[in-house]
């Protein structure tokens, strides 16, 4: 029975990605059934991520907190895992003459999270995480982010508060990197 139970979590582990080799920029592989993933860029602490499906293509950018491993696709669709918090860059959809939304999504262990505050670095108070929130203005700053997450939301079971500092150099360089790319918008 205990080999079996070791067995199991191996095959956890090495579904996980625990066990993977390291990407490389140009390194493209089927992360899930039908998801092709491919690292376009790694710069600045920022990786720039193809995401092809059968729908077609699509990009994100993708970095982690000062001092937090990079993030790497969880092999469940184009999810991400470690290195939280994080900071998602995708293209938003077109909305005529007002232009390009786009979607900056800080995600904790658990996800989006159930709180999510941030803050420039050095300021006292904190603001809240808007889902329409704009990060183009603040490219080049240092932000603190502060996200509470639960593995059970709806009764606020295993939860996870984390801290740590963003690092928006290369924003605006991202931003059109994944402007650039693909043909669909998230």
């Amino acid at each position: 029975m205990r080999i079996s139970v070791l067995l199991a979590l191996f095959a956890t582990f090495f579904a996980t990605g625990a066990f993977a080799q390291p990407w490389k920029v140009g390194d493209e592989r089927e992360v899930d059934e039908g998801y092709y993933l491919t690292l376009l860029s790694s710069e600045s602490g920022w990786r720039v991520w193809q995401i092809e499906t059968r729908e077609g293509i699509r990009c994100s950018a993708v970095k982690s907190a000062e001092g937090k491993p990079h993030p790497e696709p969880i092999g469940v669709a184009d999810h991400f895992w470690r290195g939280t918090p994080y900071l998602v860059v995708s293209k938003g959809h077109q909305f005529g003459s007002l232009g390009r939304i786009w979607r900056f999504r800080l995600q904790g262990v658990h996800g989006k999270g159930q709180k999510t505050q941030f803050r420039k670095v050095g300021d006292r108070f904190w603001t809240d995480w808007k889902h329409s929130l704009d990060l183009s203005p603040m490219a080049g700053e240092r932000i603190e982010v502060a996200i509470s997450s639960y593995e059970y939301p709806h009764s606020l079971v295993g939860g996870a508060h984390e801290k740590g500092v963003l690092d928006l150099d290369g924003l605006s360089k991202v931003v059109e990197a994944v402007e650039a790319c693909g043909t669909l918008d998230y």
